[in-house]
């Protein structure tokens, strides 16, 4: 099967992460960052960053890597661009605290993809008072939390990174998910009463002054992040649920979240830019349950050879799960983040309040 997806016939398609369908659901995101990071970074300086590495870290994202074998460049500049934003986010930090960081990134990178630095950051920096629990599994954290009030089951999660904060949401009772997204997105800094009550649920777990901490918790740009690392099934549900008790609070988070109905937001060589990071193979799978729209929109973007090969594919397929789909779409979507990380595409009404589009 052919990968040239673009309008460009004679270009080739950039290699994209091997076995795209192979990677365990198990595996940690963060393990995940790290593997895709020592890759981009080549033999030499992931062999000197190993020597840090405890061995039970090192097995993990060993294993993780020989699992993603290789990965495409815009993969490659992503993370590399990720782990250099990181890394400045907590010199800022350091510095001058959170709201310095905040406005040095927004200068340098725009409002959008600073909150979305700052909101990875939460769960990393030792300035939060729930960083031991970055190295507790999700099923472990969850057993503690599941019988607790959904606003401590919230504070909890706002202070996690979206990752884990998105592993533990949709471990809990389906009846409690929407309640503690909602306090997640309205949730404001907790009084010493609820910090008590925190440290008596998790215990050992955590061992910091809460008083002094400086932070901001939850908000909707934290939601929609968690959002965005679930399954398109679980965060629609409750964000429809979200919708009939507060619309307002809803369409915040909407606002702030990309899914693959989104991609009639990118104009068309954006969409070209998509095409040439996507494997052909998820491409059809993904279309097989898009909207008319979107479809139309990417076959105008691709070559009619490609757009044949794409079309014999799907019909080729046959019936396939739910699950299959949103995968693919999932994995798109991540390039799609990828590329507006790098300001490579432009997603309209998004990037910092423009709102006039742009001169092609």
């Amino acid at each position: 099967m052919a990968k040239q997806t673009t309008a460009e016939p004679s270009e080739a398609a950039a290699p994209t992460r091997a076995a795209h369908g192979k990677k365990k659901e198990s595996v940690l995101p963060g393990v995940h960052r790290a593997a895709q990071l020592l890759i981009a970074l080549g033999a030499e300086a992931a062999a000197a960053i190993s020597g840090h590495l405890s061995d039970s870290e090192l097995e993990e994202i060993s294993a993780e890597i020989v699992a993603l074998g290789s990965i495409s460049p815009g993969d490659k500049r992503a993370v590399i661009k990720e782990f250099y934003a990181t890394a400045m986010a907590r010199e800022y930090i350091a510095q001058g605290g959170e709201d310095y960081a905040r406005e040095m990134l927004i200068n340098s990178l725009g409002e959008r993809k600073a909150k979305a630095i700052m909101a990875r950051f939460r769960g990393l920096t030792d300035s939060s008072a729930f960083s031991i629990l970055s190295n507790v599994d999700a099923p472990s954290i969850t057993n503690f939390l599941k019988k607790e009030h959904p606003q401590t089951i919230a504070l909890v999660l706002s202070s996690l990174s979206t990752s884990q904060a998105a592993q533990i949401l949709t471990q809990l009772p389906e009846d409690v998910r929407t309640t503690v997204a909602y306090r997640m997105a309205t949730i404001e800094r907790p009084s010493p009463e609820v910090i008590g009550e925190i440290r008596g649920v998790l215990g050992d777990y955590i061992d910091t002054n809460f008083q002094d901490l400086g932070m901001k918790f939850g908000g909707t740009t934290h939601v929609a992040e968690t959002f965005n690392e679930i399954e398109q099934s679980v965060w629609k549900g409750i964000l429809d649920q979200i919708e009939e008790e507060d619309p307002k609070i809803a369409e915040e988070i909407k606002t702030q979240m990309f899914t693959f109905a989104d991609l009639v937001l990118l104009d068309n060589k954006s969409i070209q830019s998509v095409l040439k990071e996507v494997d052909s193979k998820d491409l059809a799978l993904a279309l097989k349950g898009a909207a008319a729209e979107v479809r139309d929109l990417i076959f105008r973007n691709m070559s009619k050879r490609a757009m044949t090969a794409i079309k014999e594919e799907m019909e080729y397929m046959g019936a396939v799960r739910v699950s299959e789909v949103e995968g693919a779409q999932a994995r798109i979507i991540e390039v799609v983040r990828n590329l507006d990380a790098e300001g490579a595409i432009y997603i309209e009404g998004r990037g910092g309040g423009k709102q006039d589009g742009i001169i092609e």
